[in-house]
């Protein structure tokens, strides 16, 4: 499969909300374009998607750039799925490589992301394409009502 990776546009929102959902966060269109215009408007996120000549999306995606009190700056990949249909296909690594090259761009000396321990096909994906797990850490949450 031949796809173009670009950044995020305004018409790809249906599509965004479909891979995210497949990642395991349900969203839809209209929260999903919301974001996106959010994200879009600020020069520390970005998001980038993989594109055949026609039909879905085969994958996206985030980063952010954030500047840590202990860290100093340093970019995250927030978000990165492959169409369940196109995996192991290249279309992941491409993604990764737009991720790294928007982070070299700008300042910081590393990136990060985080992964599920649950997500073990992740891992080794991260692994392969120059990633290394440093630690292991627990995510507590606290709703705001």
């Amino acid at each position: 499969m031949s796809f173009l990776v670009r950044p995020a546009r305004p018409e790809d929102a249906a599509e965004m909300a479909r891979l995210l959902t497949q990642l395991g966060y349900p969203v839809g269109e209209a929260e999903a374009a919301a974001r996106w215009r959010a994200i879009a408007a600020s020069p520390r996120h970005a998001v980038f998607v993989a594109a055949a000549a026609e039909g879905p999306l085969a994958g996206l995606v985030a980063v952010e750039r954030r500047l840590m009190l202990e860290l100093g700056e340093r970019c995250e990949i927030v978000a990165l799925v492959v169409d369940a249909h196109l995996r192991r296909g290249g279309v992941g690594r491409a993604l990764a490589d737009a991720a790294r090259a928007w982070a070299q761009a700008g300042p910081g000396g590393a990136m990060m992301v985080r992964s599920s321990v649950a997500r073990e096909a992740s891992h080794r994906f991260y692994e392969r394409v120059g990633f290394r797990n440093i630690k292991t850490q627990h995510v507590y949450e606290l709703r705001l009502e």
